[in-house]
């Protein structure tokens, strides 16, 4: 892994924390820092293999599946600037839901971003709560 890689791990995993925390998280021992990633996210940071466990607006195992089915993870990552290193799935599941982001270009409004309305249904009728 490259330098600017890890130090920008090592950033989105202090955000939020106390000073004194934050210091000894990022200075501290891999072990630590993957430990804390694994509780804060649910996952470690840059692993594709591990799974959310469950993002932060309730999306379970079984709505990721339907979501990584029409998902177009590199459209949706060029849509959003989306660094080669942040997790396109994990972000339609945080912030895309949310918002109403287009998960493909096929369920894109004319703006390329949000969601068609017979999108939000398709999505919905799927089990995928929008």
């Amino acid at each position: 892994m490259g330098f600017a890689v890890s130090l920008k791990r090592r950033y989105r995993l202090v955000q939020g924390e106390p000073f004194h925390r934050a210091i000894s998280l990022f200075f501290g021992s891999r072990k630590t820092r993957r430990a804390v990633e694994t509780q804060k996210f649910g996952r470690v940071l840059g692993d594709r293999s591990s799974p959310l466990s469950l993002a932060p607006n309730g999306v379970d195992a079984a709505q990721q599946a339907r979501i990584a089915a029409i998902l177009d993870e590199n459209w949706y990552r060029e849509r959003h600037a989306l660094a080669l290193e942040d997790d396109a799935m994990l972000h339609f599941c945080e912030q895309g839901l949310v918002k109403a982001y287009a998960p493909c270009p096929e369920m894109a409004a004319k703006d390329g971003l949000s969601l068609t309305h017979w999108a939000v249904e398709i999505l919905i009728r799927n089990g995928i709560k929008v």
